[in-house]
């Protein structure tokens, strides 16, 4: 399942873990919704093995500069604290299936 954090817990996480998935997102964003939606389809059909996190940019837009952040929704992986990819097309679940797993293994 998908956790909302802050931006202290996220951060937290992000030393924590060696792999984390964020899905950024602003409250009032339809197309932020439907991406979530498919997400969670998506990760309830797979045994995914990292955190996947969601944030909401309105409550911490210091993040959206240091992680080149222009829009959501959007899902970065993060590796040892660093970005290495991300996802937004949300249309294409393919894709999502494949980062998913490929992150996964």
């Amino acid at each position: 399942m998908i956790s909302e954090l802050n931006e202290t817990q996220f951060k937290t996480k992000l030393q924590e873990e060696p792999l984390v998935a964020a899905f950024f997102h602003t409250p009032f964003c339809g197309t932020c919704k439907l991406a979530r939606n498919m997400l969670e389809t998506v990760i309830s059909k797979m045994n995914v093995t990292f955190p996947i996190v969601s944030c909401d940019l309105n409550r911490m837009p210091d993040l959206a500069e240091p992680f080149k952040i222009m829009s959501v929704p959007i899902l970065v992986f993060f590796k040892n604290g660093e970005p290495v990819e991300r996802f937004v097309a949300f249309g294409e679940l393919e894709k999502l299936f494949y980062l998913l797993t490929k992150f996964s293994e």
